[in-house]
Parts: C-alpha cells; sequence; structure tokens
C-alpha cells in the first residue's frame, strides 16, 4: 500500500506495513498452535504500551513468544482448580504486558490482583490500577495496599545488632 503525499510522492504507508507485520505475527502464533483471540489481544496491548518494534518480524516473534510464554504461566499457576480464586483472562492478559520480561514480577502482581478481588475490588479499579499504579485514580487502591504494610499502631522496634566484642575475638579457643 502507497500513501501519495500533498506534492504528489507515493511512499509506503506506514500503518499498512504495521498491520502486516502484525497480521504475520498472528498467523505465526496461531500456527504455533496459541490461541487466536490471546494473541490477537496480546498484540493490542503490546502495541499500546510499545512493546514491538514493528520494524523486525523476527525480533517481534521473540517478544510476542515471550509475551505468550508468560500470560501461559500465569493462567496456568493462577487459574487451576486448586486454587480457591482464579485469575481472568483479562487480568492475565494486562499483567503480561505490564511485566513482559519478568514472570516473577508478574506471579507477583497476579497474587494482588486475586487478593484485591477476594477483598472486594472492582475489576475496572483492579484494571486501572495494572495499567497504572501510580496514577491519582488509584488512590483508594493505594490507601488499602498502604494500610495493609504498616498496620496502624504498630510500632517495630529495632534493636542494635551483637557484634562480638574485640577481646571476645581475641580470645583462643581451648585446644582439642
Amino acid at each position: 500500500m502507497f500513501k501519495t503525499s500533498t506534492i504528489g510522492i507515493r511512499t509506503p504507508d506506514p500503518h499498512h506495513s504495521q498491520i502486516k507485520l502484525l497480521e504475520s505475527l498472528l498467523s505465526w502464533a496461531t500456527n504455533c498452535g496459541f490461541s487466536h483471540s490471546h494473541t490477537r489481544r496480546l498484540l493490542e496491548l503490546g502495541l499500546q504500551k510499545r512493546a514491538f518494534t514493528c520494524q523486525n518480524l523476527e525480533q517481534d516473534k521473540l517478544i510476542l513468544l515471550n509475551l505468550l510464554h508468560t500470560f501461559n504461566s500465569l493462567l496456568t499457576t493462577f487459574s487451576t482448580n486448586q486454587n480457591s480464586h482464579k485469575l481472568s483472562e483479562e487480568s492475565a492478559l494486562l499483567i503480561t504486558v505490564t511485566h513482559p520480561n519478568n514472570l516473577f514480577k508478574a506471579q507477583q502482581l497476579a497474587r494482588l490482583v486475586i487478593y484485591l478481588e477476594q477483598r472486594g475490588f472492582s475489576q475496572d479499579m483492579i484494571y486501572r490500577y495494572i495499567q497504572n499504579p501510580h496514577s491519582m485514580e488509584n488512590e483508594e487502591v493505594a490507601k488499602f495496599l498502604n494500610d495493609l504494610m504498616t498496620p496502624a499502631g504498630t510500632v517495630h522496634q529495632v534493636s542494635p545488632m551483637n557484634f562480638p566484642s574485640s577481646k571476645s575475638l581475641s580470645m583462643k579457643y581451648p585446644e582439642k
């Protein structure tokens, strides 16, 4: 696809090449056995977070493969029958693009999301928190989490460490 500029020069339409690249990635992932709908949603969310280069197909395949791996790991870990409260697919998708290169952090956030759901926070509020935890819109969640970290009226006393004195260091141990 070409786009004609205002002075009559035909140039490749960058939007068209991006669409072709995304179609290639979607086709590749579904041919590898990944869910079409999950892959499409990860591509959409990944574009919003600028996770893809949209210039190098092989590099974007690796990025997408990493996202799919993280997403599937979250679903496997937190959506099994062993868990009393399951992680929703939408939460897993959002968490995946929030921490695309760190499965440990993604799992921590998944645990937090499940905890917030169990405490009655709405899906909408949780999704806004996942996408931008420092936003002022998330003040209620932030206050709740802060209250969890520092219980009211609790004072922590830290005692100095007991280092051995120089006298005890210079003492000789009895011979056996």
